[in-house]
């Protein structure tokens, strides 16, 4: 073979390998009851060293508990949980719904849904900057439980991203579930504004005692590219056969896509393209209690072998009527190089 053609077989094999799937494997959920107390965790952020900052949509005070997690380096499984202790922001009833820390200057955010901002809170003053990003401005005609379920740090590109639970009244249309992906900079002003649209819902009809449908939660994994996790949880009125589906799938935001933030949704909207990455349902039946409507994700820790990780913790309703519990779950994936 020439040399020529040789470099060119090896590029189109390269390229064939940077496209494959980031998804590697899904871990088996687990709980500790004797470990972490029962809750409403709904966003969860890696702060080094094992230790992850988990808020609660429902406590008492606004604010954030400390996790220690023990991950095996070598096959992702989540071995331990340990709380370490809450800590509060001096405000209530934010319904804090998503959490991201910024290693590099020591400050924490925390997404109030209620409040429809994000608080920026110093963790080395153990107090807020008092330099919220009021987020009504972008997201108007949001939905009151509806709206800002997610949030994460892209650390590379210096960029918050959150995104809405449910549509917003400008956007809901006949043609799917479409919700914002939106962007900001360090200094809280909106870098872009791009349009996702969720899959269609798998149970038909609203007979059901509970029915939620929404993007619970984004990531950042590197390279510009974000994890999505989809959600759709459905109890039906007799409770048993209840179920959650969890969707991952991963986005690259890229300007040709990048809308006006007071661009409607029609037929002439181009949607972010994405990857499916993996997919689980979790139940709820005579014989088995593993139902988990998962609501908080973050990156974890590196493997040994180099891989990474992603920490997802489920919202339990407090243990609701001791059937559901606190799970966590991890998936590994192979880190993006390019």
């Amino acid at each position: 073979m020439k040399i020529k053609s040789f470099i060119i077989l090896l590029a189109m094999v390269a390229q064939t390998v940077s496209a494959q799937s980031l998804f590697m494997k899904e871990c088996r959920q687990r709980h500790f009851p004797k470990e972490i107390p029962p809750g409403n965790y709904s966003g969860i952020t890696y702060l080094g060293h094992n230790d992850y900052a988990v808020v609660s949509d429902k406590s008492e005070e606004d604010g954030f508990f400390i996790f220690n997690i023990t991950v095996d380096s070598i096959s992702g499984e989540i071995k331990d949980v340990r709380n370490k202790g809450f800590h509060g922001i001096g405000t209530r009833h934010g319904d804090l719904e998503g959490i991201a820390f910024d290693s590099s200057s020591g400050l924490l955010y925390l997404c109030s849904e209620a409040k429809s901002r994000i608080v920026e809170y110093d963790m080395k003053k153990k107090k807020p900057t008092g330099r919220p990003l009021d987020l009504t401005p972008y997201y108007i005609g949001m939905e009151g439980n509806g709206g800002m379920e997610s949030l994460c740090l892209d650390k590379e590109n210096r960029l918050l991203w959150t995104i809405n639970e449910k549509p917003l009244r400008q956007d809901a249309t006949e043609g799917g579930y479409i919700l914002r992906l939106k962007s900001f900079d360090m200094d809280f002003r909106n870098t872009a504004t791009y349009m996702y649209r969720m899959d269609a819902s798998v149970a038909s009809g609203n007979d059901g005692y509970t029915h939620v449908v929404g993007v619970s939660e984004v990531a950042a994994i590197g390279k510009g590219t974000l994890v999505i996790l989809e959600r759709e949880f459905y109890v039906p009125k007799i409770k048993v056969g209840a179920y959650c589906i969890c969707k991952l799938y991963s986005v690259r935001p890229t300007e040709p896509y990048n809308i006006r933030n007071d661009h409607p949704a029609n037929d002439d909207t181009r949607f972010l393209e994405k990857e499916k990455l993996t997919e689980w349902k979790t139940t709820l039946s005579l014989l088995s209690r593993s139902i988990a409507n998962y609501e908080g994700m973050c990156m974890g820790s590196e493997l040994e072998n180099g891989n990474m990780t992603l920490i997802l913790v489920a919202d339990s309703q407090n243990q609701f009527k001791g059937v559901l519990k606190d799970w966590f779950k991890s998936v590994v994936f192979s880190p993006i190089y390019n």
